[in-house]
């Protein structure tokens, strides 16, 4: 803002608060400028009053005076940003002007720049400063001033929330409490545009909602959308130097699809690009405001309500674990697939940020979601994705999660997942295979809320954790038998029912060979590309007549949406139920690599599972994975030359859990 507009803002100001003709010397004194310069203001004051039922009377021999009604004087101060002197140089709004500069605005201030816009003294703006740092310091955001320029430090998400609540502690002083009065409020703060895709993201977040928000709840969430948009449009985005743990990623990814929804809206509306940090944080926003995924009443019919409860009744026989009286599922499901089956039909594809993060820590779920999902790929004639699963995977984890009530625990490692896949391979076969185990670093246990973490097992010094309030074992990177018993006995003083709920997976590893044949494994094959492997299968599976003429394509085209290769090495490709005849699975080890899409894989493990034997799909991957989850369980495999030899290594196996 120039110094004209300023003077004549000031002008007007004064001009408000006088009730009577003061002479043209008064103002000239009181703004320091000459008469001539004073008459040229108030001529210019006019011209902007045109529009309104106001104006200044200039009267010989009797002065100056505003003229107009109170309504119409409010209208013009609204539409300008204007308030009275007492007001607006109050210190409360001092400070509000200050940091919506530098927040919201991105202006470049100094202390000269703003003693001249607030007519204040140096003092002033400097114990003005001093309680602004306060405020924002006790909320991890540190307020910096020097000369040449005042600027805020700190994380994107820490300076967003602390001030949206800066903005809420002056509302409530103001008595503001109402959805309404926040948007009149706003108006004075954020652009129009910004204020109304708010609002209207807020009329869509809980027109369908089956509770009822408490208000508190809708105004803050409205104030929040404001902040983010206007940050956003500034080219202010958020950067996530520690990861969340995956068990707290997938929780907020329920509400995922409507935070990219949303961003699609805004981009469409305002032109504001929301990249992928941003819209995880809007996820969180929605999900920390009580908003959960809801079906358009307007889109819904009976084909919908039909694949939603055929698929629910299918995982729960998958599972074996009773998900059909769950609400939350059904109405989560049928928010999702409605975008989703149009999406599919248009050719429009949405990415799954956390898809690598799903794949390696619920790759069971996500398996089965694959298989499950032949409901909606039949009804709708469609072929789903690895991000569309991936996303109808959280839905059922967060569902599956809720009825199991899982346990999750942390593996530290200074090195990252490669130095602990060796712990992380024995911890996860003593406990249970509903719990959450879960590769991390020390970074993120120290920058993570880990309330819901039930122990921590360490391959870091105990220095470390002089803060952290959790049971911690501290074991060694080639971790012993008796530290393994130690974690036993704890986990099994905490839950008594540790025995039944034992991993299936390794204890029956012989059981596999109910659905493996000699003449299905092969042992050191020389191929060089993923292609010829595939039809080497393939047509193995085809001559044997144990499927039908579309599983080749139902295999090249589940390829072609996604990968099926992991870290390991190992690729699993598999095909719909409905092309298999018989289940049968085969395995198959490679002289050298071959190219897997991302991955170098040299053990393929075809999964050939028949529409009869679906309910089984969960007792077969989850062995299938214990075989190979890690790079030292896969070069077990790789090193075998012989069946003779494979069928030794399972009873080994099996030896080692019993």
């Amino acid at each position: 803002m120039n110094k004209e507009t300023l003077r004549r803002n000031k002008l007007f100001a004064l001009l408000e608060t006088e009730d009577d003709y003061k002479p043209a010397s008064y103002f000239s004194k009181l703004l320091n400028v000459s008469e001539k310069t004073l008459y040229s203001d108030i001529n210019y004051l006019n011209e902007t009053f045109s529009k309104y039922d106001i104006f200044v009377e200039k009267t010989p021999r009797r002065g100056i005076i505003l003229i107009g009604k109170s309504n119409q004087i409010e209208l013009y101060k609204r539409n300008n940003k204007l308030f009275k002197p007492e007001e607006k140089y109050s210190p409360k709004n001092r400070q509000r002007t200050i940091v919506r500069k530098i927040i919201l605005e991105d202006e470049i201030v100094n202390y000269e720049i703003l003693e001249e816009q607030l007519f204040i003294s140096n003092t002033v703006l400097r114990n003005d400063l001093t309680t602004i740092r306060k405020f924002f310091s006790s909320r991890n955001v540190e307020f910096v001033c020097d000369s040449n320029e005042f600027y805020i430090k700190g994380m994107e998400n820490d300076i967003q929330n602390a001030y949206k609540s800066f903005e809420i502690d002056g509302f409530k002083k103001n008595g503001l409490t109402t959805l309404d009065e926040y948007i009149c409020e706003a108006e004075k703060i954020f652009i129009h545009p910004i204020v109304d895709i708010s609002k209207r993201i807020i009329d869509n977040c809980f027109y369908h909602a089956k509770r009822d928000i408490g208000q508190s709840y809708v105004t803050s969430l409205f104030l929040a959308l404001c902040i983010l948009l206007t940050r956003v449009k500034n080219n202010h985005h958020f950067i996530k130097k520690v990861e969340n743990f995956a068990f707290q990623n997938i929780e907020k990814m329920e509400t995922y699809m409507m935070a990219l929804n949303i961003s699609a809206m805004v981009n469409s509306s305002l032109g504001i690009m929301l990249i992928d940090k941003d819209i995880e944080f809007l996820s969180e926003l929605l999900l920390g405001h009580g908003i959960e995924p809801t079906v358009n009443k307007e889109l819904l019919n009976d084909l919908y309500i039909k694949s939603v409860s055929q698929i629910v009744e299918k995982m729960s026989k998958t599972l074996k674990v009773d998900l059909t009286d769950d609400e939350r599922l059904h109405e989560a499901l049928l928010a999702h697939i409605i975008p989703m089956i149009y999406r599919l039909k248009n050719g429009f594809t949405v990415k799954n940020p956390l898809l690598d993060s799903i794949k390696r820590q619920y790759l069971v779920m996500f398996t089965l979601t694959w298989y499950v999902a032949a409901v909606f790929e039949n009804l709708f004639n469609v072929t789903l994705n690895d991000d569309e699963v991936s996303f109808l995977t959280i839905h059922f984890q967060v569902a599956f999660d809720k009825k199991i009530k899982p346990k999750n625990i942390l593996i530290v490692c200074p090195k990252g997942l490669a130095t602990s896949e060796l712990v992380y391979s024995q911890v996860k076969d003593i406990l249970p295979a509903t719990d959450h185990i879960e590769v991390v670093t020390i970074d993120q246990v120290l920058d993570n809320d880990i309330s819901d973490v039930e122990f921590i097992i360490s391959l870091v010094e105990k220095e470390k954790f002089a803060n952290v309030d959790k049971k911690v074992f501290y074991v060694s990177p080639l971790i012993t038998q008796q530290e393994l018993n130690e974690i036993t006995n704890y986990y099994g003083s905490i839950n008594e029912q540790l025995r039944s709920l034992r991993n299936i997976g390794k204890k029956d590893l012989v059981e596999l060979t109910n659905y493996l044949r000699d003449d299905f494994l092969f042992w050191k094959y020389d191929f060089n590309t993923k292609e010829e492997v595939l039809d080497f299968l393939i047509d193995k599976y085809e001559k044997a007549d144990l499927v039908t003429s579309s599983f080749r394509e139902s295999i090249y085209a589940r390829e072609e949406e996604g990968t099926t290769s992991m870290y390991t090495g190992v690729a699993m490709p598999h095909a719909s139920s409905s092309t298999v005849k018989k289940t049968l699975l085969s395995i198959m080890t490679l002289k050298k690599s071959v190219k897997w899409k991302e991955n170098d894989v040299n053990t393929i493990i075809m999964i050939a599972l028949a529409e009869e034997d679906v309910t089984e799909v969960k007792s077969i991957i989850s062995k299938l994975y214990d075989l190979i989850e890690t790079k030292d369980e896969t070069n077990m495999l790789i090193k075998i030359d012989s069946t003779e030899q494979f069928a030794i290594l399972l009873q080994e196996v099996n030896k080692e859990e019993i």
